[in-house]
């Protein structure tokens, strides 16, 4: 196992299968929030609702871009492992 080299920024610190699941679980909190978002939609009425819409739809596609690089990276590593 190699020893990520420290210079001041926490992502060069990680090591790849590390930065694989930050990024599964950051984007799991993104869809959870859109979850949480599309609930409080059908609760709140005119331009409120509007807003938690535009919250929910751009945390739900954050939340999947960084939730499928994880899972892109997990696949990657390993392929790159069994060579």
């Amino acid at each position: 196992m190699e020893k990520p080299q420290i210079d001041g920024n926490c992502m060069n610190a990680m090591t790849p299968k590390m930065k694989a699941a930050w990024r599964k679980m950051v984007g799991a909190a993104f869809l959870w929030v859109a979850l949480a978002a599309l609930v409080a939609t059908t609760t709140s009425s005119g331009g409120r609702g509007a807003v938690i819409a535009t919250v929910g739809f751009v945390s739900f596609a954050l939340g999947l871009a960084l939730f499928t690089d994880g899972m892109k990276r997990e696949i990657v590593d390993e392929v790159r492992r069994s060579d």
